[in-house]
């Protein structure tokens, strides 16, 4: 069943995953270089391709560079890690920890741990990203959809500054 709902989740998110999209031994690539685009029409983004530790993930115009080139790395049936493909030792990491509504999405060295893994929820008809960590926020576009806008998290609700497609 998982398999199913992972591959039909591939289907519908084109540009966002691959459609091969299934559980695959830990630490193992699932997927490689894609962008994560935002149902606003804007993508993940690494400010000035500066892939450091604490570069605070943004939304940006989808236009293709390294700096919103993410891989997806399984490290169980339904969790996984979003390392940058820039410098693959990094991945999208909830800064703060926990479960709080602001907290800050930005780079960290990449570990199977609560706040650097990351699942899909399904709230409306839209699908969310989610830490680990947290049980009732999800990546949001911050302060709206505009280009720039800091990613934090906030309550899952299907939105477009939340909806991944």
């Amino acid at each position: 069943m998982l398999k199913h709902r992972l591959a039909a989740v591939a289907v519908c998110a084109t540009g966002l995953m691959a459609t091969g999209f299934t559980a695959t031994p830990a630490n193992a690539l699932s997927t490689e270089g894609h962008q994560i685009k935002l149902q606003d029409n804007l993508c993940l983004d690494i400010p000035g391709g500066n892939a450091v530790i604490g570069a605070q993930i943004q939304q940006w115009g989808c236009n293709g560079t390294p700096a919103q080139q993410w891989n997806f790395v399984h490290v169980d049936s339904t969790h996984f890690l979003v390392q940058s493909a820039i410098n693959t030792n990094l991945c999208i990491n909830n800064w703060e920890g926990g479960d709080k509504t602001g907290n800050h999405i930005k780079l960290y060295n990449c570990a199977n741990s609560g706040d650097g893994s990351f699942n899909w929820v399904y709230k409306g008809s839209g699908i969310q990203m989610q830490p680990r960590s947290a049980g009732v926020n999800c990546l949001d576009a911050w302060s709206g959809t505009g280009q720039g806008n800091e990613i934090r998290l906030y309550p899952c609700t299907d939105a477009p500054g939340e909806n991944f497609v």
